[in-house]
């Protein structure tokens, strides 16, 4: 039985399913697509954070090996000095400005080439020991 005021509320509902309207259906549909716009914004961005930190581990490693290489140098009090192999030339900047490399030829001369920059006295050089090169071979 019910009450004399007619069904209670929780009884009228149990009957019906609310459907909710195309509005609703449209809003959550939307706000379903911004969840995961935002969930594979946040996965990318930590692979990103991931990859970056371990790019900086990667160069903290680095940078304490090539520490501690300089401490042993510097304990052993051994400076090592830059040189090219014998027969390659050398090249150095003038008092002028000017850019100088110099080399031995094919007859044991000592020669020189001058230009503006060192990249141009490189190229020079490049091709005047190529020359060398081909002209003692030529006599062998």
């Amino acid at each position: 039985m019910s009450s004399p005021g007619g069904p209670k509320p929780a009884e009228r509902d149990e009957g019906k399913k609310s459907e909710p309207g195309p509005e609703a259906q449209e809003t959550l549909l939307r706000l379903t697509k911004d969840v995961e716009r935002i969930e594979r914004t946040l996965k990318s961005q930590q692979r990103r954070i991931n990859a970056t930190a371990q790019t900086l581990a990667q160069a903290e490693e680095d940078l304490a090996r090539v520490a501690e290489a300089l401490a042993i140098r510097l304990r052993e009090g051994k400076r090592r000095k830059r040189r090219t192999a014998n027969g390659k030339g050398t090249i150095h900047e003038r008092k002028d400005g000017r850019w100088e490399a110099r080399y031995f030829d094919a007859a044991g001369k000592r020669r020189s080439i001058y230009g503006r920059s060192r990249v141009t006295v490189h190229v020079k050089l490049v091709a005047a020991l190529d020359h060398v090169r081909e002209n003692q071979s030529t006599r062998d």
